[in-house]
């Protein structure tokens, strides 16, 4: 089932990006799916592309799909730009349903009852050539949405929701 996309009030441009093709290297740890995407070329989002990163960022305990908010995309991608680092990540989770989140709400004292990942608006993930805390430092950098480190399990948090921050 596909749910509705999340309006982003603009489209941003990375630094460093103008004209240039956005692509990112992905790989579920969950699944161990992995998908090579040019999500942004010729000045527009790719709607087919971005139609494999729905697929792909699945919740994977359900099978359910839902629009991602590409603005992560673009969040994550500036950080690669920002750190020289190749845009290769491991994912950990990007949409989930309710069913999932209060699953997860039940093990882990981490998890919002209210979940940007619901709204496909989160992607839990770790970039391969860089610790997280070094990815944390480069997406506070950018002041957009929601970004959390977690040093203990290894990942980064980032969201399209409002300005805000947290880590351990």
């Amino acid at each position: 089932m596909l749910g509705s996309l999340v309006a982003a009030p603009f489209v941003w441009r990375p630094a460093g990006a103008a004209g240039r093709a956005r692509k990112l290297n992905l790989r579920h740890l969950h699944t161990r799916e992995t998908l090579a995407v040019t999500y942004w070329e010729d000045g527009q989002y790719n709607r087919k592309a971005l139609l494999e990163v729905d697929q792909f960022m699945r919740d994977w305990r359900t099978g359910e799909v839902f629009r991602m908010d590409p603005g992560n995309l673009d969040t994550i991608y500036s950080a690669c730009l920002r750190l020289g680092v190749r845009p290769t990540l491991d994912v950990i989770s990007g949409y989930r349903t309710v069913k999932t989140n209060e699953m997860l709400r039940r093990r882990s004292t981490g998890v919002a009852r209210n979940s940007y990942h619901l709204t496909g608006q989160a992607i839990d993930f770790r970039l391969v050539d860089r610790s997280v805390r070094q990815t944390h430092k480069a997406l506070l950098a950018y002041q957009r949405g929601g970004v959390g480190l977690y040093t203990r399990s290894n990942f980064i948090h980032v969201d399209t929701g409002p300005i805000r921050d947290w880590g351990s």
